[in-house]
């Protein structure tokens, strides 16, 4: 059948890392579910640095490599606001997608790459981890496109349960570059919007 060799197809391309225990099981098409147990990885709660505490593994991140018919290699990452549910709440997304790739290291990217590069030693079973090692080095070298003035480029960070990740977001560091400017973006928890009938 068409569907289940395009699922098989698949699980040779994605991977994808959730916390573990946290998995639901639809209540439809359970038996598709076979195809996807070599794509899904569980990994491990990160340790915060209190001691006996336990962080949440809660990113939302979604970062893909395409191959053209010619080869050329171009990158999207996405960052969402929620989980994927049937839910039908709003969901905010940011699309950045790759201008170009270069020899130099692009220092913006570095946390993405980090993430990227720590996911197979968290996962709870082992797995062929060199296609995600190989996206985070070539994520280290992609500017993202749209981005005319340097001080508004993406930043990443990569919140691994350290107190020293945690002071450099929250603690001044490179945040100190928005104080004082005149637009602030803010989302702005409101009531829920009606489900549709």
């Amino acid at each position: 059948m068409p569907l289940l060799k395009a699922l098989k197809d698949t699980s040779t391309k994605v991977d994808i890392f959730c916390q573990a225990g946290e998995v639901g099981v639809p209540h439809e098409a359970r038996e598709l579910i076979a195809f996807f147990e070599d794509m899904v990885h569980e990994v491990r709660r990160p340790q915060r640095a209190e001691a006996g505490a336990k962080g949440l593994f809660h990113p939302k991140v979604w970062v893909l490599r395409y191959a053209g018919e010619d080869g050329v290699l171009t990158y999207r990452t996405l960052v969402l606001t929620r989980n994927l549910t049937h839910d039908s709440s709003w969901d905010l997304v940011v699309r950045l997608d790759s201008e170009a790739v270069t020899s130099d290291v692009n220092e913006a990217n570095e946390p993405l790459a980090a993430l990227l590069d720590g996911l197979p030693g968290r996962s709870i079973r082992t797995l062929d981890a060199s296609r995600v090692h190989a996206l985070a080095e070539e994520i280290r070298h992609v500017i993202w496109q749209g981005i005319p003035d340097a001080k508004f480029a993406p930043q990443f960070h990569y919140l691994d349960g350290s107190s020293d990740a945690m002071s450099r977001v929250f603690e001044g560091g490179d945040n100190d570059r928005w104080a004082g400017h005149p637009r602030r973006f803010a989302l702005r928890s409101g009531r829920r919007p009606p489900r549709p009938r």
